[in-house]
């Protein structure tokens, strides 16, 4: 009987194989490394099925994604969760959340991608050539709510990441120049994110009044929006 022939061990093929070699030091993972960053680059274009085959792969390796990692790991933060399938959005949201409790190296720039999610998307009305909410209400109030409960997860069971997360709060504040309902739609989501936290409720607050002080200042004379309209298009008076 002739003697069997060992096959060598094949290259890597899933995303989660891929990552692990990489983790390990395998030789080939690094290029196999860098085409994941090439898949990624492309994930907005793909079908449903390929997205959730492909995200799938790696919900269960937020352990193993360390700070050698943080460059997919910034992709993964890059991606629009509006772009994620909605039967993987939660699990996707939750991967996120475990990364930046297991790793303190991913909490900002996990923290800054969950508060950008605080701004409403918005898209032209071809009819009446004005922006306008691109998601129904029940889609964008569903974003919403998850990186609220992202956010909560994060911060109950790491406090000290709450002057990162005012960091990334302050980073994403929009541009005063930026359209009213973006502005409108990140406020009434840090008076929320406030209520969620009252201890760290003041630092908000102070954030959105400097915000409020510069968009007047910047606005004074000009025929546009003021902080006053602002504050009670989301149901608080303005008392400066």
């Amino acid at each position: 009987m002739p003697a069997r022939v060992l096959k060598p061990k094949e290259d890597p093929v899933s995303g989660k194989e891929i990552i692990q070699s990489y983790v390990e030091l395998r030789p080939l993972a690094v290029d196999k490394y860098n085409q994941l960053h090439k898949a990624l680059d492309l994930f907005e274009s793909w079908d449903a099925q390929s997205k959730i085959g492909f995200l799938s792969q790696f919900m269960d390796l937020a352990d193993i994604l360390e700070s050698n990692c943080s460059d997919i790991v910034a992709q993964f933060c890059r991606l629009k969760w509006i772009t994620v399938p909605s039967v993987i959005r939660q699990n996707f949201v939750d991967f996120l959340a475990s990364l930046a409790i297991l790793h303190t190296s991913h909490v900002e720039s996990i923290l800054k991608s969950v508060t950008s999610h605080f701004i409403p998307e918005l898209k032209m009305d071809s009819a009446t050539k004005e922006m306008r909410l691109s998601l129904s209400s029940g889609d964008q109030e569903e974003i919403y709510q998850l990186a609220h409960r992202c956010v909560e997860h994060i911060i109950s069971c790491c406090p000290r990441y709450t002057s990162s997360l005012n960091k990334c709060c302050a980073l994403n504040f929009p541009h005063f120049r930026h359209h009213t309902l973006k502005i409108m739609g990140y406020i009434r989501n840090l008076i929320v994110l406030g209520e969620q936290f009252p201890s760290f409720g003041q630092d908000l607050w102070s954030l959105i009044i400097d915000h409020m002080v510069h968009l007047d200042t910047a606005s004074f004379g000009k025929a546009s929006f003021d902080s006053e309209q602002i504050f009670q298009s989301v149901g608080f008076c303005c008392f400066f």
